[in-house]
C-alpha cells in the first residue's frame, strides 16, 4: 500500500434546496480519467480506477484521498467491494483480475483467463465466488477457496459488459453487446431467462433491485427499462430523458429509486413507482462512468470520463433504506403487478420429514415426531402451524430466512392425525396431512413389525483415472461403476457419479449436498477413488483431482484432507460414511482408530434394529491404507480394496439383509496394506451406517 499526500480538492458546499440534489464536493486525481467506481458496504470509502493504472481509495466524509493501490501496467476497468469491506476486486484492460486485501494493500488472489478488457466484477458471499465479464463475451465464475474457475460461459459474441449476482446469490445477471439481459443459475450454470431488453443495440448498464423483484437495464437506445424478475415481463419504461446512450444503472436501497448515467454527461435519479425523473446531476465530461447511492441514502457518488468526480447530498429527498433480503421475514419476494395481472410465481410447500408413503401411516416408537420442511408464498408467509387432531394441540412453527422449518410435536399412543397449515398474507392456505402411529407396546412383535424406515439412501461416487500432470490409473472408474451398480440394484441407493472431475467440480458437488434437506433417517455414502498424496512438510494428506498440477508446492490445486473433513462433516445429513480408495488415505484423520467390534442383529426385530442403528449421528470413514501408497490393481480386476468392499456388499448383510459398517470392516481388514477406519467430526457414540438390501 502506497500512502499519498492529500491532493487539492475543489470543495463546493451549497445551501440545501428542498427536494434537490446538491453538490457536496468534487474530488479528482491529476491525470486520471475514472473508468470504474465502487462504494464500500458501510459507505465510508470510495474506490476509483482509471487510465493511470491505479486504484484510489477516498474518504466519503471529506473527499480526501486515503491511499493508492497500484495495479498492473493496465487500465482499471472494473471494481467491486466484498460485503465484508476487506477485499476489493479489480478488472483490467489486460484481462487480469486481482482481489486486493485492503488491510495490507497487497494482492490476495490473482485470476487470469479473459481475453481482453474485464468490464465488470461482483462477489457472491453465499458461495464465496467472484464473477467477471469481459470483451471476449465470457461469463467466468471463480471459486475463491480453491482459486479455480468453476463456470466458463460464452454469453455473447462481442463484449459482455455487466455481471451482477442476485440479492439471494442464487442467480447471476449478464448484459452486453447482443441487446439481451440474461439470468443464469449460479450452481448449474444453466440459463434461466433471456430478455431482449434493447434490441439490436448494446446494454451497458443492468442491476437487480435489492429486494430481488426487479431488473433495471439501460441501452444505447437511450432508454431505461424495468423488468419483473418473476416472469421477465416489462414493468415500466422510463422517459427517454438522456440525450445519448446509457452507461451505468444502480438501484437505491429503498427499491424505489434508481440512478442512471449516460454519455451525455448527466446522471438522473428516478422514482420507478411513478416513472418520473426526481433529479438531474450534471456530472459533465464526456460521459458518466458511475453513479452509486450510499447505503444510508444520504449521498450519491458520480464519476465521469474527462470530469471531476462528485459527491451529491440528497438528504432533502428523505429516502429510507428498505430492509435487506436477509432481514425481511417474507420467504419469497412478491412481484409488484397490477390488480388485473396474474402472477406466474407458484407457491411451494414441501414436507421433508417425516416422509409419508401414500395411504400409509408413519410408525415410530418415540413420544414425539420431528417435522421438517420448507414453505414459500408469492406474497409472503403469515403463519405456519402444526395441529394434532387427537390431542387438540395447535403449535406455531418458526421459519428461518430461507423458509425452512423444523419442529418436534408430542404424540399420543396409536394414531395421531397431524395437519401442517401454511397461510400467506392474503389468507391463502395450503395443508399437508399425515398420520403418525405411535407404538403402544414395545415388547409386542406384532407392533414392532409396523415400524418402517422412511429415509432415503444417497451415494456420491467420485472416481478419477485420467490426470493432466500425473500418471493415469486403470481401475478407479471401473471400481466406481461396479459399486454404483451394486448400490442402485441391490440396496436401493440414489447414486450420483463424478468421473474424472476437476477440483472445482468436486468442491461444488459437495456444496450441493451440503444444501440439500435431509430427514433423520437419510444416509449419505461417499466413495472416492484415485490418486492421493502426502506432504511431509505440512503433515497433510491430499486428494488429487484430474486438473491437479505436479510440483504444486502450495497444493492449491489439491483438496486437503482437513478441508474434506470439514466439508463432509458440515453436510446436514445425520448419517454419513466416507470411504476412500486413495494413496495416503489413512491421513484423512490424524487420530487413527485402533479398535475392532462386531454386533449381531439376528436377535432383534429387523425394523427395530434399523431404527436403533439410525438413532445416533454418524460420521465414519474407511480408507484403503495409512500413510503409504496403495496398489491400483490389474486392469479390469478392481483394486484390492475395491474388490474386498464389493465382496462385503455381495453378502447383503446375511440373513437379516442389513450390512453394517462394522461388518464391512470385518471383510476389508485382510487387505494389504491394512485399511484405516474410524470416526470424524460430530460422530456420536453408538453410531453406525447400514446398507439395507432389497
Amino acid at each position: 500500500m502506497v500512502k499519498k499526500n492529500l491532493l487539492p480538492l475543489l470543495l463546493m458546499i451549497s445551501i440545501l434546496a428542498n427536494g434537490q440534489a446538491v453538490l457536496k464536493y468534487n474530488f479528482s486525481k491529476k491525470n486520471q480519467n475514472v473508468l470504474s467506481l465502487a462504494l464500500s458496504p458501510d459507505g465510508t470509502q470510495i474506490a476509483t480506477g482509471g487510465d493511470d493504472n491505479k486504484i484510489t481509495i477516498w474518504s466519503t466524509a471529506d473527499g480526501k484521498e486515503s491511499y493508492t493501490v497500484n495495479g498492473e501496467d493496465s487500465w482499471i476497468t472494473a471494481l467491486a467491494f466484498h460485503s465484508n469491506g476487506k477485499f476489493l476486486a479489480s478488472g483490467e484492460r489486460s484481462g487480469k483480475v486481482t482481489v486486493f486485501d485492503l488491510s495490507t494493500g497487497t494482492a490476495a488472489y490473482n485470476f487470469e483467463g479473459h481475453k481482453g478488457t474485464v468490464y465488470s466484477a461482483d462477489f457472491n458471499v453465499r458461495y464465496n465466488y467472484l464473477a467477471t465479464s469481459g470483451a471476449d463475451g465470457m461469463l467466468k465464475i471463480w471459486d475463491m477457496a480453491s482459486r479455480q474457475i468453476i463456470k466458463n460461459i460464452k454469453v455473447c459474441d462481442k463484449e459482455l459488459l455487466v455481471v451482477r449476482f442476485s440479492p439471494d446469490n442464487a442467480k447471476v445477471l449478464t448484459a452486453g453487446s447482443d441487446g439481451y439481459v440474461k439470468e443464469w443459475d449460479v450452481l448449474s450454470g444453466n440459463m434461466i431467462r433471456s430478455i431482449e431488453a434493447h434490441p439490436s443495440t448494446y446494454v451497458r448498464g443492468a442491476a437487480y433491485s435489492p429486494n430481488g423483484e426487479y431488473i433495471a437495464s439501460g441501452g444505447d437506445d437511450k432508454s431505461v427499462k424495468i423488468w419483473q424478475v418473476s416472469n421477465g415481463r416489462l414493468y415500466k419504461e422510463l422517459p427517454k430523458t438522456h440525450r445519448k446512450w446509457i452507461q451505468t444503472i444502480q438501484f437505491a436501497s429503498d427499491n424505489i429509486h434508481l440512478a442512471s448515467g449516460g454519455h451525455d454527461g448527466v446522471a438522473i435519479v428516478w422514482n420507478i413507482e411513478i416513472g418520473t425523473e426526481v433529479a438531474t446531476l450534471k456530472q459533465g465530461g464526456v460521459f458518466v462512468t458511475g453513479a452509486i447511492f450510499s447505503p444510508d441514502l444520504k449521498m450519491i457518488v458520480t464519476t465521469g470520463f474527462e470530469a471531476k468526480s462528485a459527491v451529491w447530498n440528497i438528504e432533502s429527498f428523505q429516502l429510507n433504506p428498505a430492509p435487506t433480503l436477509a432481514e425481511a421475514n417474507a420467504i419469497t419476494v412478491a412481484t409488484r403487478t397490477s390488480q388485473t395481472e396474474t402472477s406466474e410465481k407458484k407457491n411451494v410447500f414441501e414436507l421433508v420429514q417425516p416422509r409419508i408413503k401414500t395411504g400409509e401411516p408413519f410408525v415410530c416408537l418415540e413420544d414425539e415426531v420431528k417435522i421438517r420442511g420448507m414453505v414459500s408464498f408469492e406474497f409472503g408467509v403469515r403463519e405456519i402451524a402444526a395441529v394434532n387432531k387427537q390431542s387438540g394441540q395447535r403449535e406455531k412453527l418458526k421459519l428461518n430466512a430461507g423458509g425452512l422449518f423444523e419442529h418436534s410435536m408430542k404424540l399420543a399412543f396409536l394414531d395421531n392425525e397431524i395437519t401442517i397449515e401454511a397461510t400467506d398474507t392474503k389468507g391463502t392456505k395450503l395443508e399437508k396431512k399425515f398420520t403418525v402411529y405411535r407404538i403402544f407396546d414395545k415388547n409386542n412383535p406384532t407392533e414392532l413389525a409396523k415400524l418402517s424406515r422412511s429415509g432415503t439412501d444417497y451415494a456420491l461416487i467420485i472416481a478419477t483415472n485420467s490426470y493432466q500432470a500425473l500418471n493415469p490409473l486403470v481401475n478407479p472408474v471401473f471400481d466406481a461403476n461396479t459399486i454404483a451398480s451394486e448400490l442402485e440394484n441391490n440396496y436401493n441407493f440414489q447414486v450420483e457419479k463424478l468421473i474424472d472431475p476437476p477440483l472445482s467440480q468436486i468442491t461444488l458437488k459437495i456444496r450441493e449436498y451440503a444444501r440439500k434437506m435431509y430427514s433423520d433417517d437419510d444416509q449419505l455414502f461417499i466413495f472416492i477413488a484415485g490418486h492421493g498424496e502426502y506432504d511431509d512438510f505440512y503433515k497433510e494428506g491430499y486428494l488429487v483431482a484430474t486438473d491437479s498440477k505436479k510440483g504444486d508446492e502450495g497444493k492449491t490445486s489439491y483438496l486437503p484432507h482437513s478441508a474434506l473433513r470439514t466439508y463432509v462433516n458440515n453436510i446436514p445429513c445425520k448419517h454419513i460414511f466416507l470411504a476412500m480408495d486413495v494413496c495416503f488415505g489413512g491421513t484423512f484423520d490424524p487420530y487413527l482408530a485402533s479398535s475392532r467390534g462386531n454386533e449381531e442383529a439376528a436377535q432383534a426385530e429387523r425394523a427395530y434394529f434399523i431404527k436403533r442403528k439410525l438413532n445416533s449421528k454418524t460420521r465414519l470413514y474407511l480408507t484403503s491404507g495409512g500413510k503409504e501408497y496403495v496398489p491400483d490393481g490389474r486392469p479390469g480386476q478392481h483394486s484390492p480394496f475395491a474388490r474386498k468392499f464389493l465382496e462385503a456388499l455381495s453378502t447383503y448383510g446375511g440373513a437379516d439383509r442389513i450390512l453394517t459398517y462394522k461388518e464391512i470392516l470385518g471383510v476389508v481388514e485382510s487387505v494389504i496394506p491394512e485399511p484405516r477406519y474410524g470416526e470424524f467430526g460430530d460422530n456420536q457414540p453408538g453410531s453406525d451406517f447400514i446398507f439395507i438390501a432389497r
